[in-house]
């Protein structure tokens, strides 16, 4: 038969019953075949999304159709509300795992049986070093067996108890978890990290603080006494001192650096390193007894300076100080001449002096105070007698006393030009050197062709590299020459070569060029300059008298009558006294009212005064305050003008001003704002003399007292302040606000009357406490105390409230619904127990050998709920289902497989294959099988 590429007949018959037949194997199975095995079955404490287990819900509730965005893990948070509240908070165990939708299947995987749990706690899924506790030191027990997450976390739905470290090391080593607990306590976290830093793990070696000698023979605890917590652990001190210092038998006396003298290895077998000290030992006092110089045991405070020791063997006497290792040293006290250092005392031997015997200089034995000055040792030497004083080595050396070398420049007489080749003698005659003059004319008087008119400072003009050529600057004298005065010859000025004394006034030259005669002074330069005597000008502006406006057209002889310039004055009186239509009254100063512009036209600026002019008096004439034409000391005061006027008969005083106003006399106000007690309220209203009596205005009280005293219906015992409650809207509308108290009302408080607290109208003292008012009614009995705010509130005394989530036993699960007297029994609240077992230790299925820790199994939602976490073997083993007792007969700390399997026929079929040690079954058959 011819196919159709790979199509047969058969093939297509088989493609249209595939599917026929699938779907009916589906409808016969309600949907099986395509199961991957059957749900957990296990009910919770409540229904989740309507179903008990997962073995309730189809398929369909789960499994999403493959064209839906939607995940499988979406399906799981719409049931599993908490989770998803969980993902978006913060530092949440789901959220910290890296939980998602998309992984919900990674931890909580299904179809893996009825009784399988629900929850993998595979170490590599769950990362628990991220919450503060690795699991590196914690993989196995001490037999082997692997650790698994129900070993230490009992119950999955409780947080971690410490009491699990502490039953589980008891169980391996009591007396050593005893001990540790005595001296350490009880929070195991607080120490230990599940690494062993602190634990076996720990190295004290690798700390900055190893431990040597003795303190390997220590425990722990000799040295972190009381030390709960890490903090505790790392403030130990680290000094010896720390420790140590009651075995200090030097009081304190060394310091507290004990570790100078003393090892770890051995307290009593001290030794010091002298070299440490500051003092170290060389020569013959190594040799010494420490006693020799620690006398009676004394360290500290001991002179480390020869002197301090050997005074006594000094043959010096002091004399040569106390510096004894200048010539001595430790290997022998004889003196060392040979080797002593003269370099070291402030005068170096060198040249003559370093071949001197020491008996030359130091006399008798002498050292100290020899004298250093070379006079005092060489003044027989002294060929000039004293004259050049006593500092020999300005000429001398210690080479050699001859030849001597001078260095003139160093005298402040330096030879230059003709100096440098005179002999020594031109200057100084006889030998004579001290006091030799250094001025020009002690040596040149013969040579000075100005018979001294210049004075003694020929260096002026003349210097040393040649006497006839001098030069002189007549710019550094005080006459500068300029102009014409600069191809004037000296004789012109300095007649008869006389220099000094020449005046440098134009007057005295320029006499007979004054066409002034005198009148204008001899001040020349005012009009003249160098330049040429005859272009003479004057700037009136340069004078103290500038011309403007019609001084400008004034001709100079009007002023300057005959010719006479100097002390003209510049006054206006001085010209115009008699234009003075005032009589001098407003004084000399015109110009206050006159310009140069016109006389006649005079303006006077009144707010230049003292005395601005506003209101009525800008049009009142001047005749009315200056009468009689006098200006001059007219009084400011209002009250000089309108003392008729004040019907106030001067109580107000004379400042007029604070009331009446320039603009109008009658139509006085006054500000009470501006006074220390404003008016408000009622206040506004009041007449005047009402407060002011008799019309006295000065000292009126402004306290409310002085004029409500008769109103106080509270004898004065909330005191004067009357405007604590009062107003000045109305005395008897009074208000209290009792929020600026210590104690604001609230609830029903705010209903009650003042009497009801304040009794007899006492108010002063009343007690803020609430059980001062509600002490009969408490039914505890002051069992609580008398803080009631904690349960009670203003609002109402019977509808109290108590929020166990603030004390240490909070209530969750169906302790929330439990009556408190259920727990409290008699109404006893104090001291009530929080261990499950002080309520639940009726008997059960597992009296009392699965220990005191309810937690491991039970939750406050269910007592009835069962173990449900992950386990290392499975729970199911033999049809166990997940009843603990099948292997854990007798604790959870222990198993035993011998109640199912024969423990002789075991014991035979492990020792044909070499096994004998049958105490760990898990190790070999971690999945119950036998592979």
């Amino acid at each position: 038969m011819k196919r159709f590429g790979f199509v047969t007949a058969s093939g297509l018959i088989m493609a249209l019953l595939v599917p026929v037949v699938s779907g009916a194997a589906a409808l016969a199975t309600g949907g099986g075949i395509f199961s991957a095995g059957p749900l957990n079955a296990q009910s919770g404490p409540t229904p989740v999304g309507g179903a008990w287990a997962h073995a309730d819900l189809a398929c369909s509730d789960c499994h999403t159709p493959f064209w839906s965005n939607e995940l499988m893990g979406d399906r799981c948070l719409a049931c599993h509300g908490d989770v998803a509240q969980e993902l978006a908070t913060p530092n949440s165990l789901h959220l910290n795992l890296g939980a998602s939708a998309a992984n919900c299947r990674t931890c909580h995987p299904e179809h893996r049986g009825s009784d399988t749990p629900l929850t993998l706690y595979e170490p590599d899924l769950y990362p628990h070093a991220e919450f503060g506790f690795f699991l590196i030191a914690h993989n196995a027990f001490p037999d082997g067996r692997p650790f698994t997450c129900q070993d230490c976390h009992v119950a999955e739905n409780q947080p971690f108890s410490e009491q699990t470290c502490i039953d589980c090391h008891a169980g391996i080593d009591p007396g050593w978890t005893q001990a540790h607990e005595l001296d350490f306590g009880f929070d195991c976290l607080a120490c230990h990290d599940g690494i062993d830093t602190y634990g076996k793990r720990f190295d004290h070696q690798a700390t900055a603080f190893p431990l040597d000698g003795r303190h390997l023979d220590l425990t722990c605890s000799d040295c972190h006494a009381g030390a709960k917590t890490l903090d505790d652990l790392r403030s130990v001190p680290t000094d010896c001192v720390g420790c140590h210092a009651k075995d200090d038998p030097h009081e304190g006396r060394l310091g507290t650096d004990c570790a100078a003298c003393h090892t770890p290895a051995d307290w009593a077998a001290a030794s010091v390193d002298h070299d440490q000290t500051g003092f170290p030992l060389v020569g013959k006092h190594i040799e010494l007894a420490c006693d020799t110089c620690h006398v009676a045991g004394q360290m500290s405070g001991l002179p480390t300076n020869c002197v301090g020791c050997h005074r006594d063997d000094d043959p010096h006497d002091g004399k040569m100080g106390t510096d004894c290792v200048t010539c001595h040293t430790p290997e022998d006290w004889s003196i060392l001449l040979g080797t002593f250092d003269h370099s070291r005392t402030g005068f170096p031997l060198i040249g003559a002096h370093a071949t001197q015997a020491c008996a030359n200089c130091h006399i008798g034995g002498r050292f100290a105070g020899t004298p250093t000055a070379c006079v005092a040792c060489h003044k027989a030497d002294d060929a000039h007698d004293g004259r050049f004083g006593t500092r020999c080595e300005s000429c001398h050396s210690p080479r050699g006393w001859t030849p001597a070398d001078f260095d003139h420049s160093a005298t402040g007489f330096a030879l230059t030009g003709g100096h440098a080749g005179v002999a020594c003698a031109r200057c100084h005659p006889g030998d004579r050197y001290q006091g030799t003059p250094s001025n020009c004319v002690a040596c040149h008087a013969g040579d000075d062709a100005h018979n001294g008119q210049f004075g003694t400072d020929c260096g002026a003009c003349h210097t040393p590299a040649s006497w006839a050529k001098a030069t002189f600057d007549h710019s550094k004298t005080s006459f500068p020459l300029t102009g014409a005065h600069l191809m004037t010859t000296c004789e012109a000025c300095h007649v008869g070569g006389k220099y000094q004394g020449t005046s440098n006034r134009c007057i005295s030259c320029h006499s007979s060029d004054d066409a002034h005669r005198g009148a204008n002074g001899t001040e020349c330069g005012a009009c003249h300059d160098t330049t040429s005597w005859k272009n003479a000008a004057v700037d009136h502006n340069k004078t103290r008298f500038p011309l403007t406006g019609l001084h400008q057209g004034v001709a100079c002889t009007q002023c300057h009558v005959g010719g006479e310039f100097r002390g003209t004055p510049m006054t206006c009186a001085a010209c115009h006294a008699s234009d003075d239509a005032h009589n001098g009254q407003f004084g000399t100063d015109c110009a206050s009212c006159h310009t140069t512009a016109g006389w006649a036209k005079a303006t006077f600026d009144h707010s230049k005064t003292a005395f601005p002019l506003t209101g009525a008096h800008a049009s009142a004439t001047c005749t009315q305050c200056h009468v009689n034409g006098v200006y001059k000391g007219t009084t400011t005061s209002c009250g000089a003008c309108h003392a008729s006027d004040d019907k106030h008969n001067g109580q107000f005083g004379t400042n007029c001003g604070a009331c009446h106003a320039t603009s109008s006399w009658t139509g006085a106000t006054f500000d009470h704002s501006k006074t220390s007690f404003p008016l408000t309220g009622v206040h506004t209203s009041t007449a005047c003399t009402k407060c002011h009596v008799n019309g006295k205005y000065d000292g009126t009280p402004t306290n409310c007292g002085a004029c409500h005293a008769s109103d106080d219906k509270h004898n004065g015992q909330f005191g004067s302040n009357c405007g604590a409650c009062h107003s000045t809207s109305t005395w008897a509308g009074a208000t209290f606000d009792h929020s600026k108290t210590s104690f604001p009302l609230t609830g029903a408080h705010t209903s009650a009357t003042c009497t009801q607290c304040h009794v007899n109208g006492k108010y002063a003292g009343t007690p803020t406490n609430c059980v001062a008012c509600h002490a009969s009614d408490d039914a505890h009995n002051g069992q609580f105390g008398t803080s009631c705010g904690a349960c009670h509130s203003t609002s109402s005394w019977s509808g109290a409230t108590f929020d166990h989530s603030k004390t240490s036993f909070p209530l969750t699960g169906a302790h929330t619904s439990v009556t408190c007297t259920q727990c409290h029994v008699n109404g006893v609240y104090d001291g009530t127990p929080a261990s499950c077992s002080s309520c639940h230790n009726a008997p059960s299925s597992h009296p009392g050998f699965y220990g005191s820790t309810c937690t491991q199994c039970h939750t406050t939602a269910s007592w009835s709920v069962r173990y449900g976490g992950s386990h290392s073997f499975p729970l199911n083993h033999g049809n166990a289902r997940s009843v603990c007792t099948t292997c854990h007969t007798n604790s959870f700390d222990a198993y035993t497989c011998y109640k199912c399997h024969d423990q002789s026929e075991m014991t035979s079929k492990h020792a044909e294959k070499g096994i004998t040690d049958l105490s760990n079954c898990a190790k070999c058959h971690p999945n119950g099988k036998n592979d």
